[in-house]
C-alpha cells in the first residue's frame, strides 16, 4: 500500500488528532500535518510550514513548491475516497497563484469533486493558517490505479 495512503488510514482511526506526515521524505521537509478529514465528502485538510531552503529571492515560497502543497491537498482527498488497493496519480494540474506566498504556517483544502471509474476531479485552496486571503488554487484531474 501506498505509505501515504496507510498514514491517512491511521489518521482516520483517530481523526481528532492532528498527524505529521512523515510516510515520505517532501512531506517531512514542508512540515505537512493532517487536521481533518471527511472521506464521506472527499474533503481533506492539511498545513504546511515549508522552511527557508523552499523561499526564493524575494522572500517568498517559490511557485513549485506551492503547486506541490495544493497537490499533496488533492491528493489526499483521492485517497480518502479511494477503497483498499487503488490509488490516484495527477495527470494534469492547474494552479493560479493569487497572491505572493508568504513564510509561515500555511492550511490547504483538498475537496474531490468526482469520482469516476477511472478518472477523478480535485480541487485546492491555500491559505495562511487561520487567514481568510487566499494565496492559490489548483484544479487537477488523475488516474484511478490499482
Amino acid at each position: 500500500m501506498n505509505a501515504d495512503k496507510s498514514l491517512l488510514k491511521r489518521f482516520l482511526a483517530n481523526p481528532g488528532t492532528p498527524m505529521d506526515v512523515d510516510s515520505n521524505p517532501l512531506t517531512k521537509a514542508l512540515r505537512c500535518r493532517i487536521l481533518s478529514a471527511d472521506p464521506e465528502n472527499g474533503v481533506v485538510h492539511v498545513a504546511f510550514e515549508p522552511g527557508d531552503e523552499f523561499l526564493q529571492g524575494n522572500n517568498v515560497i517559490q511557485g513549485g513548491i506551492v503547486a506541490t502543497m495544493l497537490d499533496f491537498a488533492m491528493a489526499f482527498a483521492a485517497m480518502a475516497v479511494l477503497p483498499e488497493g487503488q490509488g490516484g496519480t495527477t495527470t494534469s494540474m492547474t494552479v493560479s497563484y493569487l497572491r505572493p506566498v508568504k513564510p509561515g504556517r500555511l492550511e490547504a483544502v483538498g475537496t474531490l469533486d468526482k469520482k469516476g471509474r477511472s478518472v477523478l476531479f480535485a480541487r485546492a485552496e491555500l491559505r495562511p493558517e487561520g487567514g481568510r486571503d487566499l494565496l492559490a488554487t489548483a484544479t487537477s484531474v488523475m488516474s484511478v490505479v490499482s
